[in-house]
């Protein structure tokens, strides 16, 4: 039992490089111009490291002051590492996914559930739509969030691709109370960035 026990790990990390492998193709879009792409403080030669003392926008003509200074730092680190082209980025964002997915098969199993409920929870996880925006958009890194003292899930910023319909945001919105109700949030809180989110 121990020698195969690293097979379900294998299977849901592998599930969710597949389905999103094909992102690695993915240009940039929207907030990755400028929290990336035109985003100079990002190339320091120091910017992992003082990205700690600036928020979320520095290097860029916004100035909103949210404070996420690891995942700025990973973005800087993503660029010294693999290129500032967006094939490293998305191929970072694949992998975090595929990392995440097999933690939630660790969880599972360490709350005491048999091995093919953790699997099917973290094949949910991994092969979930609810997914594609935070593994194909770069900067989506951190659009969601749950915050569990609040019993909130955080939409940080939600943009409609150019030529959606006009039920996009009602389905957005329908999708979001799903997610909210499989959270097991009480609320559901929208910031007022990008077009959806006014």
């Amino acid at each position: 039992m121990r020698r195969t026990r690293w097979i379900p790990y294998a299977a849901v990390t592998l599930a969710a490089i597949i389905l999103y492998l094909p992102t690695v193709r993915f240009e940039y879009v929207l907030d990755d111009l400028h929290l990336i792409v035109n985003n100079t403080f990002l190339r320091e030669p120091w910017s992992p490291l003082t990205a700690f003392a600036h928020h979320f926008w520095h290097g860029t003509i916004f100035q909103e002051a949210y404070y996420r200074p690891i995942v700025t730092s990973s973005f800087a680190l993503n660029g010294l590492v693999f290129g500032w082209g967006p094939a490293g980025f998305h191929l970072v964002n694949v992998l975090l996914h595929a990392l995440n997915a097999a933690l939630v098969l660790a969880l599972a199993r360490r709350l005491g559930n048999p091995v093919w409920a953790a699997a099917c929870a973290a094949l949910l996880f991994a092969l979930h739509p609810a997914a594609a925006w935070p593994v194909g958009s770069i900067v989506a890194r951190v659009d969601l969030k749950a915050d569990r003292p609040a019993s909130v899930l955080r939409v940080h910023a939600a943009y409609a691709e150019p030529g959606a319909p006009p039920e996009t945001a009602d389905q957005l919105f329908e999708e979001l109370k799903q997610m909210q109700g499989w959270l097991d949030l009480e609320h559901i809180e929208v910031t007022p960035a990008g077009d959806l989110g006014r």
